[in-house]
């Protein structure tokens, strides 16, 4: 033990070492409570012995030993006071206590069962200890060689408490034959199950009568009074039953101590501290009051400015919806708004007069509730995510043509919370677009014929007169038969371009290969490119199938190669690259000529629409609607088409549509 005691040093404050020391203390505690109330195999006890077992047995790895020692109140570690250990100091003193025992040491070698046997002798009763002999001759015959116990004798020194001396006792009172030791002592150990002399019966009577008190603090001292009251009273009545009490006998003394027990742990207050927590009671009290009045104030300052700022802002609110109202009621559109669930929360009177409903009929019920099915005859979405409505008109064989732009609306989270529709009158506007059709479509049949009368006849005198025409007459020819191709050209899109409005042209779809395509397109358009010093780039697999009408395509293809060769300098390169992607077919036409500013790039596929900026000199006129019936064929496939440019840095027109796909009509 010297050795060990040596050879170890107390830890620094706060350090890993003394927190683990102090977790083995307490390890140590927990499984001396643990043990008499759980059976052997119980889970918490075993766990409780297990972790003990650890922190000993990494001690005694290191330092041979450990020696556990009381002196006083405090605790030695080998022979060193831990200043951290003194916070459970009192567990472990008052365990040796009532254990008998001053000190303990755990030697190495020291193993799991043994430990456990040990813990279970110390917890054992004296009595039962003492028909075995001592406690150290208890472990010994349990095998327990790697504990040492230190015992001490229980010795109790009262200097105010002495018995025998506040007031002579009368020869009637006094016990007989009482021998000279503090019999407190005697009939507290006796209670308290540290002593197996059973104290006579009339001595016990006697002392409870005069000393009850101070028997019962000397009995908590040796239980412990963090223990229940119906536990010691259930022990005390065990060792009352010893002395020979009888059970009427017990029950007066049992309420005597359970009574004092009461009132020892009963803090003790004096008068004056219970009027100077009165008074402060009320100083506190007065505050609160004056800080509830204080409160109360400034609440109903805060509601009278709340208040005035609601009413303020309410004003404000009736003033912005009457001027909403107001323009909702004047403007010319038709406004409808719906909520998530579809009930229509504002119809204007436009709105009303267009669809030919009431605003008292249809607010908070739902928007298609009551619609009668005669009134729908046509819907239709276009690329603008617009939706057209024909109506029934006012009188028989009439119809109403709506155009219903939406926006959903979203609260601050980005929900969903309706959706709000402006209802446009386009049936004049429909009309004159029919019109329009019509004459064009008109004027380019009568057209048709005189122009290749025209363009044939002048190629007759050209290539019939060759030698008798003047030179200055061959080039006006010239020029008339350019123009009559132009206008042939003109004449033949516009007619293509009203056909597939119409739904006249309806492809004849079959397997096409992309890139036989490609070189078809090339083989027709090789030699103006070479003309104009461009070179055309195919970059299509050659198993690249889709179904498609092959002249419609070549078409598509023929129309984007021929524009991007247009406005490509020369020197310049246009490529067509296709690849398929997914269940869709993708065909890109990539130029690297001057590009298309951005504010033509969405208006490019109108009709008559040319980017005017971007032309030179040199870039032949063209008719404005090849990339308008590109996109109508494209649109008639079930694809679409898109866009990218940059101005002076080349454009690139992607098509895509199914591979496999029905033929759609383009009214549908």
């Amino acid at each position: 033990m010297e050795s060990s005691q040596n050879q170890w040093k107390a830890p620094a404050k706060g350090s890993p070492e003394e927190r683990k020391l102090i977790d083995l203390f307490k390890s140590f505690s927990s499984a001396l409570r643990k043990i008499p109330l759980y059976p052997e195999s119980h889970p918490m006890v075993q766990e409780s012995i297990l972790k003990l077992f650890t922190g000993i047995d990494v001690f005694v790895t290191e330092h041979a030993e450990l020696a556990i020692d009381t002196l006083d109140a405090a605790v030695l570690i080998c022979g060193q006071q831990v200043e951290a250990l003194q916070a459970v100091a009192h567990e472990v003193t008052h365990d040796f206590k009532k254990f008998n025992v001053e000190g303990i040491v755990f030697k190495r070698g020291l193993t799991e069962p043994e430990l456990g046997t040990c813990l279970r002798i110390l917890t054992l009763k004296p009595e039962q200890i003492k028909e075995k002999g001592d406690i150290k001759q208890v472990l010994s015959e349990a095998g327990v060689t790697h504990v040492h116990l230190t015992e001490v004798k229980y010795a109790r020194i009262t200097d105010d408490e002495e018995v025998g001396k506040k007031g002579e006792l009368s020869s009637e009172a006094a016990p007989p034959a009482l021998e000279p030791q503090d019999i407190v002592a005697q009939v507290a150990d006796f209670l308290g199950g540290t002593s197996n002399d059973v104290p006579r019966k009339d001595m016990v009577a006697y002392e409870f009568k005069q000393h009850a008190r101070r028997i019962v603090k000397q009995l908590l001292k040796l239980v412990g009074p963090e223990k229940a009251i119906e536990e010691i009273i259930r022990f005390i009545e065990e060792r009352f039953a010893i002395i020979g009490f009888t059970p009427e006998e017990q029950n007066g003394f049992v309420e005597k101590v359970r009574k004092e027990i009461i009132k020892v742990r009963l803090p003790r207050v004096s008068k004056r501290a219970v009027e100077k927590e009165l008074a402060a009671l009320r100083a506190e009290n007065k505050q609160l009051k004056e800080n509830l009045r204080d409160v109360d104030a400034r609440v109903q300052q805060e509601v009278v400015r709340a208040t005035q700022a609601l009413t303020i802002e309410n004003k404000k609110i009736k003033i912005e919806k009457q001027r909403i109202n107001s323009v909702l009621r004047h403007v010319a559109e038709g406004l409808i708004i719906v909520d998530n669930d579809g009930k229509v929360l504002v119809l204007n009177p436009a709105a009303e007069q267009l669809m030919g409903m009431s605003k008292e009929d249809k607010v908070g019920k739902h928007i298609l509730e009551g619609l009668r099915e005669e009134q729908m005859v046509g819907l239709a979405k276009d690329q603008q995510h617009e939706i057209e409505i024909e109506l029934a008109g006012p009188s028989a064989g009439t119809k109403k043509t709506l155009r219903a732009s939406s926006a959903v609306i979203e609260n601050e989270e980005g929900q969903t919370i309706g959706m709000v529709s402006v209802l446009s009158d386009i049936t004049k506007q429909k009309e004159l677009d029919r019109m329009k059709d019509s004459f064009v479509s008109n004027v380019s049949h009568e057209l048709r014929a005189p122009l290749i009368s025209i363009k044939k006849s002048i190629e007759l005198i050209l290539e019939n007169s060759k030698d008798a025409v003047p030179a200055e007459m061959k080039q006006f020819l010239n020029i008339a038969n350019n123009n009559a191709t132009r206008l042939t050209a003109l004449v033949n899109d516009l007619l293509d371009m009203a056909k597939l409005e119409a739904g006249g042209m309806k492809p004849a779809c079959q397997t096409v290969n992309g890139l036989e395509l490609v070189k078809s397109v090339f083989e027709m358009l090789g030699v103006w490119s070479q003309t104009r010093g461009v070179t055309l780039v195919p970059e299509v697999p050659v198993e690249l199938t889709f179904d498609a009408d092959p002249k419609m395509m070549s078409q598509v293809v023929t129309n984007l190669v021929g524009n991007a060769i247009k406005f490509t300098p020369r020197g310049g390169s246009v490529t067509v690259r296709g690849w398929q992607d997914g269940e869709k077919v993708k065909i890109s036409v990539i130029d690297t000529g001057c590009g298309i500013p951005a504010d033509s790039v969405e208006r490019i596929f109108e009709k008559f629409e040319q980017a005017k900026s971007i032309r030179s000199p040199d870039t032949p006129k063209g008719t404005g609607l090849g990339l308008a019936i590109v996109k109508e064929i494209v649109t008639l496939h079930g694809g679409s088409i898109r866009v990218e440019s940059q101005e002076g840095h080349g454009s690139t027109f992607t098509f895509e549509m199914p591979q496999r796909h029905e033929v759609l009509d383009i009214r549908d």
